[in-house]
């Protein structure tokens, strides 16, 4: 408005009526050079040109040029101003800016013009200043039009962009060197909580609070600091504190003599599926490791019915329910499952000789020494009489080997008195593991019991493993 002000004062310093004046020597505009691409006409109160020039073109004074628009009408000195606009929507337009600029209005407005047909169309930035004499009266406006095509397509295509942009589903994020944010797209103010007017500025670690799993930290900065790009999951945090998990691509900006200057981050939530994932894994050790605890406390108003009043082992009917849900697991999950059948040495002489309560005596010793070297997920049952089943989930036939060779150690060791006398506790085993091609858990049993038949025929306190074809002690 200043630059008006001036070209004005210096276009009219007499009195004189613009309408009466046939020229405008360049000598009175002055000197000026803004941008290419700046059109400045003096109008009298008609509409029609006093002087049009183009800035930026060779020499210090802009000289007068003709203007062949995009819509094709030409300009001159003394032709109507509305004449070269092609448009009628746009002539009434203009028609409407000049009788307000007339009327004493300072109008700095932005609009677009085409030809007739409207396949060209051109913005322009149009500032209307009305011109006045001596008297204070209007004798003529300046309108000064500067193309700005190239600025409004650039921000329509960053409108568009950013549109694009907060419409992904995935998070959106950028930062400056310093880590702070400059850019938060709507799905990130979904996935974190934080509206994009809190988050910019701000430390992005502060507000997606990154847990990085040990030395993973390290290891994204070394690959950072080579590809410029890293990708992995991590676990960040929501504003109210919830666990959320993004699947993370990092990409580092640079230029050529400071480094680092930003970078971008694209977060994919992918919280629900590490959270199934968890899940998963949760039920799958819960599975392969079951907790004998847990099972009683979830079946505790049954406990007396399965339990041998006795020993306290589980007894032969709950037995079966187990071996049945242990085998079906072992098939679903394809993990090792294996059975050991055992029965106490020479019960019945101990029984004939020093009397039933001694035999039960050695039995509930048996089972606790056999306790004592299981897992909590294993399983002893009172198979019956003197005889006795372990079941060893997710252990094949060395690990249940591994099992006995305690359990050995641990009876052997065992002595109960009677009649004045160490009475010592020795027991004969049978092993047998499932095998792909078993279909019921019947088969295991029998392997078992196999297996237990040839330690007891080799002797006493002997062990016996079942291989498919015979038994090997």
């Amino acid at each position: 408005l200043l630059l008006v002000a001036v070209l004005a004062a210096l276009l009219y310093n007499d009195s004189s009526d613009v309408r009466a004046q046939s020229h405008v020597s360049p000598t009175q505009i002055g000197v000026w050079r803004p941008s290419t691409g700046t059109w400045i006409i003096y109008t009298d109160v008609l509409g029609e040109p006093v002087i049009i020039a183009q800035t930026g073109q060779a020499g210090d004074v802009p000289v007068p040029a003709d203007y062949d628009g995009d819509g094709g009408a030409e300009i001159a000195v003394g032709m109507n101003m509305l004449d070269c606009i092609a448009r009628e929507d746009d002539r009434r337009k203009a028609k409407q800016n000049f009788d307000r600029a007339l009327a004493g209005e300072i109008l700095i407005l932005e609009e677009e013009y085409g030809d007739e047909k409207g396949h060209i169309r051109v913005w322009w930035e149009d500032r209307y200043a009305p011109i006045y004499d001596k008297r204070g009266g209007i004798v003529g406006l300046t309108v000064v039009a500067i193309d700005i095509t190239d600025r409004k397509r650039a921000e329509e295509r960053t409108r568009f962009l950013a549109f694009v942009m907060d419409k992904v589903s995935s998070a959106i994020i950028a930062t400056d060197k310093n880590l702070r944010v400059n850019y938060w797209n709507e799905s990130a103010e979904r996935l974190y909580g934080w509206s994009e007017s809190e988050a910019l500025g701000r430390d992005i670690d502060e507000i997606c609070g990154t847990v990085f799993v040990e030395g993973q930290h390290e290891f994204a900065r070394q690959i950072l600091a080579i590809e410029k790009t890293w990708r992995g999951e991590l676990k960040q945090r929501h504003r109210n504190g919830a666990e959320i998990w993004v699947d993370a691509s990092v990409t580092l900006f640079e230029d050529g003599w400071r480094g680092a200057i930003g970078g971008v981050t694209i977060n994919h939530d992918v919280t629900e599926r590490k959270l199934a994932e968890d899940e998963l894994r949760r039920t799958k050790e819960s599975i392969e490791q079951i907790n004998l605890t847990l099972r009683r406390a979830f079946e505790r108003e049954q406990l007396v019915s399965r339990t041998d009043s006795l020993t306290g082992a589980f007894n032969r009917r709950y037995f079966f329910e187990l071996l049945d849900y242990e085998f079906s697991a072992s098939r679903r999950y394809e993990r090792p499952l294996s059975l050991v059948m055992f029965d106490v040495d020479f019960l019945k002489k101990i029984n004939d000789t020093w009397g039933h309560q001694t035999g039960d005596e050695i039995l509930i010793e048996t089972v606790k020494a056999v306790r004592a070297e299981l897992r909590d997920s294993d399983v002893i049952a009172r198979y019956g009489g003197d005889e006795f089943a372990i079941l060893l989930s997710n252990s094949g036939e060395q690990d249940a080997l591994i099992v006995l060779d305690r359990i050995y150690r641990r009876v052997q060791s065992t002595f109960i008195k009677a009649g004045g006398k160490k009475l010592g506790i020795t027991i004969s085993a049978g092993i047998a593991s499932a095998q792909p091609e078993m279909d019921k858990p019947g088969q295991l049993v029998l392997h078992a019991d196999r297996a237990l038949y040839a330690a007891k025929n080799s002797g006493r306190n002997r062990l016996a493993v079942f291989d498919g074809e015979e038994d090997s002690p």
